[in-house]
């Protein structure tokens, strides 16, 4: 969140992002608090990815509650959509409870910034078409994304979505990604692609460089 809010002051149009944050190894109110600023201070760029964790020892480390992780994260969900859009939020779970509570400042972005979920098993895919506004995805080959996709969607048929899911990808193609393979990502529905970093700050510039000069020209 320091990071992303040092980036929204230096910048005007890019989308700022997690990718991702891991929602119940944290307190849900300072998550709601510091998500809501970020939001305002880049004038409603952000792109709120969050995941459930896998590590055990990392929940351990902070005092967190590992096997309850799942029911958490959809509460916290809840919990926050409704600090970031009542005036007045009540909200009653299992985990975690409000009432006569407030926060400010909201969001800038209506009713809150997106939620995109990580993940390829099938609870983090139903997860994602039931509580996501989207979900990212790193994958091996086009053949997986494709495969994954198809599954999403199948999730997203049996929770009565109306809206699909935004989609963001990484797609390690085992090299630079190609102008046919952005083509058959944007066929997919496919919105976002995520390139892998390089090791060193001048090698990022260059492969930036690259990207808008072989690809975003192009396509």
């Amino acid at each position: 969140m320091l990071a992303l809010a040092y980036i929204a002051a230096v910048t005007s149009r890019i989308r700022l992002a997690t990718g991702i944050y891991v929602l119940p190894i944290r307190n849900p109110f300072a998550t709601a608090k510091a998500v809501a600023s970020l939001d305002v201070l880049s004038g409603g760029r952000f792109i709120f990815g969050v995941g459930i964790g896998w590590l055990e020892e990392e929940f351990s480390a902070v005092g967190m509650n590992f096997k309850d992780r799942a029911i958490r994260s959809r509460e916290y969900v809840g919990l926050l959509k409704e600090l970031w859009t009542k005036a007045d939020p009540v909200f009653k779970g299992k985990t975690v409870s409000i009432e006569g509570f407030r926060m400010m400042p909201k969001p800038v972005q209506k009713p809150h910034p997106p939620f995109v979920f990580g993940g390829h098993t099938e609870p983090s895919l139903k997860r994602a078409a039931r509580l996501g506004d989207g979900w990212y995805g790193i994958a091996e080959s086009l053949a997986e994304i494709r495969g994954v996709i198809t599954r999403l969607r199948e999730h997203e048929a049996a929770v009565g979505r109306t809206t699909p899911l935004e989609l963001t990808v990484s797609p390690r193609v085992g090299g630079p990604v190609t102008v046919d393979q952005v083509r058959q990502l944007a066929e997919m529905s496919v919105s976002r692609i995520i390139l892998g970093t390089t090791p060193s700050t001048r090698e990022q510039l260059v492969e930036m460089e690259r990207y808008r000069d072989d690809l975003i020209a192009k396509v």
